[in-house]
């Protein structure tokens, strides 16, 4: 399901807003999302509810992951900076 969450804060060329999965267990997880800066709302997917929070993050810094690269590993660098880029997800 796509959901849609507010950020309020300045936002930088060189930064992204991110959403962030905050787990029972205290772990906190990258769940990515789009920043649309016109109407100040981050939206990214979730197959289920839970503590989400929007953070701003720098561009360089976006580690996103993927489940399904499990014997990939010679694509998994090239995936994730394509995703950092936000050319996929």
């Amino acid at each position: 399901m796509a959901v849609s969450i507010p950020y309020n804060g300045e936002v930088k060329d060189s930064e992204a807003v991110q959403v962030f999965l905050l787990k029972d267990n205290g772990i906190v997880e990258n769940m990515g999302g789009k920043y649309d800066k016109n109407t100040n709302m981050v939206t990214f997917t979730t197959p289920h509810f839970g503590k989400y929070f929007a953070k701003k993050v720098d561009k360089d810094e976006i580690k996103i992951t993927f489940k399904d690269l499990s014997g990939y590993e010679w694509a998994k660098k090239a995936i994730e900076f394509m995703a950092s880029k936000e050319i996929i997800r």
